[in-house]
């Protein structure tokens, strides 16, 4: 959940606090509430169990959107062409040396 947000949050560009928690808010809406309401209602559940469960996953998921908001938008140390390049580098150094010793790549 927290990692749908946090792309859902990247997409919007709005990677803060104040934007953590209203994505949070409007997730909640569109589909945990909406959810939840028409499976409880179908249950024929009492309105405070809705009213409980999902306030529950509101209070969930404001705090995810405000501690994602406040790592904010951090660029990885590694992409994924670095790590590509550091590796080919590496193979291209070790046959070199095999090379210089004597011995045959495979």
């Amino acid at each position: 959940m927290a990692w749908m947000l946090a792309g859902l949050m990247g997409h919007l560009a709005d990677v803060t606090i104040r934007g953590g928690v209203i994505s949070a808010f409007f997730v909640w809406v569109g589909f945990v509430l909406t959810t939840t309401a028409t499976n409880q209602a179908f249950r024929g559940t009492k309105p405070i169990v809705t009213v409980i469960d999902t306030g529950h996953w509101l209070a969930v998921h404001v705090v995810m959107g405000a501690i994602i908001g406040a790592l904010g938008a951090r660029k990885p140390k590694f992409s994924l062409r670095r790590m590509i390049v550091a590796c080919l580098a590496a193979v291209h150094n070790k046959s070199k040396l095999h090379n210089e010793s004597g011995l045959r790549s495979a």
